[in-house]
Order: structure tokens, then sequence, then C-alpha cells
């Protein structure tokens, strides 16, 4: 019978051959396109905290070379030494634990001030701030370049970035709006557009509803499959 070390011994084996065929196949878990679906289960934060950042990249954490969390006498607790990290490793470690840029983490871990952080982080690049429902928040350059291009180009050129506005100059909006101009999405025009009111897996009962709510006029559509058009017939009201 093995006993509790042997057993977590064997685990740590176990996570680190894993964790290393993982690697081999898809890449660090923190990678680009591994992050988003990793931090879709719950349990996402403790997966990433496999990886820890060195020197701007991933590399395995502690966990898979010494045994950690084991319960210890107060007197044999070693001093805890705050490492201070650089900018972007602080930004890997945010994202690591908390799934998003949280400024007092990158205070703590860099011993830079806020307002220097904010600024350092703007003018390099590293962060951007992406226009969210209620306001204005710091986010990476693969979640700010992504998502609604045009709601966030319109909303640049407002120039009004609330808590954030003494950190904003031209040079940053500029390179900003540059940087969404590169990554902007074609517009469709309107005759590529292929506008539908029904499709046959919709219940027609519902497409009749929505005409008589919005035009206050009563129809009956009815469907032929074998030549897949339809047939209107307009009540007026």
């Amino acid at each position: 019978m093995q006993s509790p070390a042997e057993q977590k011994e064997n685990v740590r084996d176990e996570l680190d051959y894993q964790y290393d065929a993982f690697n081999f196949q898809y890449g660090k878990l923190n990678d680009k396109g591994n992050y988003p679906f990793v931090t879709l289960d719950i349990q996402g934060p403790l997966i990433l905290g496999l990886e820890t950042p060195k020197d701007g990249v991933f590399i395995k954490s502690d966990i898979f070379n010494k045994a950690v969390g084991l319960s210890i006498r107060e007197e044999e607790q070693p001093e805890i030494v705050q490492k201070t990290l650089s900018l972007e490793d602080a930004i890997y470690y945010s994202l690591n634990i908390y799934n998003r840029i949280d400024v007092d983490s990158l205070i703590s871990n860099t011993g830079i001030a806020k307002d220097e952080v904010i600024k350092q982080t703007l003018d390099r690049q590293l962060l951007f701030l992406n226009p969210s429902k209620e306001s204005w928040e710091l986010a990476p350059k693969f979640l700010f370049l992504s998502g609604t291009i045009y709601e966030k180009l319109n909303t640049y050129r407002k120039n009004d970035f609330g808590e954030y506005q003494s950190y904003v100059d031209k040079s940053y909006i500029e390179r900003t709006v540059l940087a969404l101009e590169k990554v902007k999405p074609p517009m469709t025009p309107f005759e590529d557009l292929d506008i539908k009111l029904h499709e046959p897996w919709f219940p027609i009962q519902f497409t009749q509803a929505f005409i008589y709510d919005t035009y206050n006029s009563l129809v009956h559509i009815a469907y032929n499959e074998s030549t897949s058009k339809y047939m209107v017939k307009i009540y007026r009201s």
C-alpha cells in the first residue's frame, strides 16, 4: 500500500505527463488560442495556475517540482518575499488569477504607483481602454482588437474617456484608432444582404403575429416545400 507521500508523488507525475502532452499538441494553457477555452470552465483560473509568467513567457509552476500547500509548523514557515514583476508579467498574472485586468494586482506586483501603471501600459500599448456597458475598462490587446470594432471606433472618436481622460492624449488615440482600423472587417454592401422575413424552420404563426403587431395587418402565409416558395395573402384591418 502506498504512503500518502507516494500517492502525492504519483499524482504529480501524472499531472506532469498530462500537461506535457497537452503542451506538445496544443501549446501553453495561457496561449492566445487556448486561454478563451480554458476560462470557459469554472475551474479555469486553477488550471491556468499550472503556469507562471517569467521573462514575458509562461513556464511550469512550482507545483510540478515540489509539494505545495502542505501544512507545516508555524515556526518552520519560511519568510515570504514579495517578488517584483515586470508590467508584462504582472498583466499575465492578473489575467491568470482574476481572468481580467486588476489594477490593484498590477500595482502590488510591480511596485509602481497607480497613475504610472495606467500611463505606462497605455503608452506601450500593453493594455487598451476598452468601452464597456457602464464606462471604460483596461483590456489586453487580444480582447480589445476583437468584437464590435466599428462601435469602438465611433466611441474613440467622441474623445470622452471618463475617469481615464487624463491618461489619454492625441498620440494614444491616433495609434489606437490605427490599430482598430487595421482589424476592422469590411462593410457588406446593401445589395449583398439577403434579408428574409421568414425561414422554413420558423413557425409561420410567429411571422404572422409579427406582421400584425408591426404593420397592423392580418396575413395568411402558406409555404410550398416542393418549390420553397411562399404565398402571402394580406387582409387589411
